[in-house]
C-alpha cells in the first residue's frame, strides 16, 4: 500500500495534504480466437429482414435517401477539432456480469467504461495515435467524423446518472437477434434517447467466450420497441484486451451508424454501399505485416484491400486505424435522415433531456465547473489542476487508474471562484489516470498521462 498527497490551494479556501490508499496491479489481455466470428450483425439483420418484410422494405428507402445524401454531399478530411462536436450522442452502458460485473475473468468498473468511450471518440474523431500511419493507398481516404459519444447525465426519470446502469443479472444472450427481445427492451432506456449498450459475457447464451460483439441497424420499429441495442463482451471492453482490438467496440458504433461489413457480399455483391471502399471476397484477417513497405492485400480481381478499416475483421491483428470518406458521408445520412433512429439523439431539445446540456443549451459539465484546465498533460507526475466552481455544494475531486481503483481522493465544500490543486503521481506506475470532479448532479472527468 502506498500514500499519495494530494495538496490544495484554492484562492477562497485553502485545504491540507490529503491521504489515499494507492494500490497496483497487473493483467494479461484478453484476445478471441482469431478464426472465431467476431460479428454477426450480417447475419442477424438477413434473418430480422427476412421474419419482418416492413423492416426490409424500411432498410431499402433508407439505403435509397442515403444514395441521394451521398451525390449530394461530399466528405472533406478536416482534422480541425470544434469545441463541441455537431453529433453528441447520449449514451448508457448497461453493465451486466453478476454482483461482481465480472466476464470471463475480466471486470469492467467505471474507468473501463470512461476509458472505452474515450478510445471510441478518438476513432472516430480521427485521434487514434495510429491515423497517421495508414497505408498510403488509402492515406487519401481516410476520414474523421464529427461525433462525440457522451455518457448521460440524467436517467429517463430525470434523475442523475453517470450513464451507467450497473446489472447483477447476467445479460446472456442479449445479442441474439430474437427471444430476448422483452428482456434487452425491459432494461433499455428509451432509444430515441439514449445509445443503449449492453456489455455482457455470453453474448448468445451458449456457453462461447469469444464473440466480441454485435449491433443492430436501428429502424423504426426496433427503436419504439426498445430493442435497437449494442452487445459487446465485457472481456473485451477497453483495457481489459489489447489496445487494438478494443476498437472492436468502434467496428460495432459503426454498424449503429449503419455501415456494414466492406466484405459483406464479396466480389459480386454490391459491396457495403460505399463507393471507395474495396470489395473483397471475405473478410481478411490479416494486414501488411511490413509498415515500411505497406503493401497493400490484392483481392476480387485488382482491387486492393483496405485491411485498415475498422468494419473488417482486423482489429485482432492490430490493424483498425479508419475510416474512408465514403462511410463517413454513409453515417452522416444515418445522422440526418429524418425518423426516430438517430436524428432524435443528437437534437439540442434531447441533449438536455439527457443532461449533457442544461436548459440553457450550456454544457452540463461547464455549469458545474465552467473551466477545468490539467497541465502539463502529459506529465513526469506532477499535475497542476485549475478550475472555476460556482458554489456547487459539496463536491468531490478522485483519481482513478484505469482499473477503476481509486488513489487520491478529496471532499470541497462550498468553493465560489478560482481553484487551484497539485496532484503528485510520482508515488504511482506510469500510465493513464482519470481526474473526475463530481457532485450529486454533474461529473467532469480528464484522462491525465503520467509519463
Amino acid at each position: 500500500m502506498k500514500t499519495t498527497n494530494i495538496t490544495f490551494l484554492a484562492l477562497l479556501f485553502l485545504f491540507g495534504g490529503v491521504q489515499s490508499l494507492c494500490a497496483q496491479g497487473s493483467q494479461e489481455d484478453g484476445l478471441p480466437d482469431r478464426n472465431k466470428q467476431l460479428c454477426t450483425t450480417h447475419e442477424a439483420m438477413e434473418a430480422y429482414y427476412e421474419a419482418n418484410p416492413q423492416a426490409k422494405a424500411e432498410h431499402e428507402a433508407r439505403e435509397k435517401f442515403t444514395q441521394q445524401f451521398e451525390q449530394a454531399h461530399s466528405t472533406t478530411d478536416n482534422l480541425g477539432k470544434p469545441t463541441a462536436a455537431k453529433y453528441r450522442i447520449p449514451v448508457v452502458f448497461h453493465v451486466y456480469g453478476g454482483a461482481t460485473h465480472t466476464f470471463w475473468g475480466k471486470t469492467v468498473t467505471k474507468a473501463i467504461v470512461v476509458g472505452a468511450l474515450a478510445d471510441l471518440n478518438k476513432d472516430f474523431q480521427g485521434l487514434n495515435d495510429d491515423y497517421g500511419t495508414v497505408n498510403s493507398a488509402f492515406a487519401s481516404l481516410k476520414s474523421p467524423l464529427d461525433i462525440s459519444f457522451e455518457l448521460a447525465l440524467k436517467k429517463p426519470d430525470g434523475t442523475a446518472t453517470d450513464g451507467i446502469d450497473w446489472k447483477t443479472t447476467t445479460g446472456a444472450g442479449y445479442g441474439n437477434g430474437s427471444g430476448y427481445d422483452s428482456e434487452v427492451a425491459a432494461d433499455a432506456w428509451d432509444n430515441t434517447k439514449y445509445m443503449n449498450i449492453y456489455i455482457v459475457a455470453d453474448l448468445y447464451n451458449d456457453g462461447s467466450s469469444t464473440n466480441s460483439g454485435v449491433c443492430w441497424y436501428p429502424d423504426v420499429s426496433m427503436t419504439t420497441a426498445k430493442t435497437a441495442r449494442l452487445v459487446y463482451n465485457g472481456q473485451y471492453l477497453g483495457i481489459n484486451t489489447t489496445k487494438e482490438f478494443r476498437s472492436v467496440l468502434s467496428h460495432e458504433a459503426g454498424h449503429f451508424l449503419n455501415l456494414a461489413h466492406t466484405f459483406d457480399t464479396g466480389c459480386n455483391g454490391t459491396g457495403d454501399g460505399v463507393s471507395d471502399t474495396p470489395l473483397h471476397s471475405s473478410t481478411s484477417l490479416g494486414c501488411p505485416t511490413s509498415q515500411t513497405s505497406k503493401t497493400p492485400i490484392s483481392d476480387c480481381g485488382s482491387w486492393q484491400v483496405n485491411t485498415e478499416n475498422y468494419m473488417d475483421y482486423n482489429g485482432a491483428f492490430d490493424c483498425y486505424k479508419m475510416f474512408t470518406k465514403g462511410q463517413i458521408t454513409r453515417m452522416t445520412a444515418a445522422l440526418e435522415l429524418n425518423d426516430n433512429t438517430r436524428r432524435p439523439l443528437w437534437q439540442q431539445s434531447n441533449l438536455i433531456v439527457t443532461g449533457i446540456l442544461n436548459p440553457t443549451g450550456i454544457n452540463s459539465d461547464d455549469n458545474f465547473a465552467n473551466s477545468i484546465r490539467v497541465h502539463p498533460n502529459p506529465s513526469n507526475g506532477i499535475f497542476q489542476l485549475e478550475m472555476t466552481l460556482n458554489n456547487q455544494g459539496n463536491s468531490k475531486i478522485e483519481v482513478s487508474d484505469l482499473l477503476g481503483r481509486v488513489v487520491c481522493s478529496k471532499s470541497i465544500s462550498n468553493v465560489n471562484g478560482e481553484f487551484k490543486t497539485t496532484i503528485d503521481l510520482n508515488d504511482q506506475s506510469k500510465g493513464i489516470y482519470f481526474v473526475s470532479i463530481s457532485n450529486e448532479s454533474s461529473r467532469k472527468t480528464i484522462k491525465l498521462i503520467n509519463e
